[in-house]
């Protein structure tokens, strides 16, 4: 996974999510949108004793993982 963008809200958050996202077409098109969650190895701050995250490399964010529909049956 590469977190090229993410962004939190600050002052208000609508839905309490963090999205990731990879702007392209000069700036002006987003693609691959998904959900983000803070790095349960570093809390989010990317660095583990001075040494970048392994988990997150670097970015505090982890890919959110999806539930499938057919296992919450």
């Amino acid at each position: 996974m590469t977190v090229r963008k993410a962004k939190e809200w600050f002052n208000h958050d609508p839905n309490r999510e963090v999205y990731g996202f990879d702007i392209t077409n000069g700036g002006v098109e987003f693609r691959n949108i998904r959900p983000l969650a803070k790095c349960h190895n570093c809390k989010g701050s990317g660095q583990i004793k001075g040494s970048e995250c392994f988990t997150c490399h670097g970015t505090g964010y982890i890919e959110k993982v999806k539930k499938d529909v057919e296992e919450s049956w």
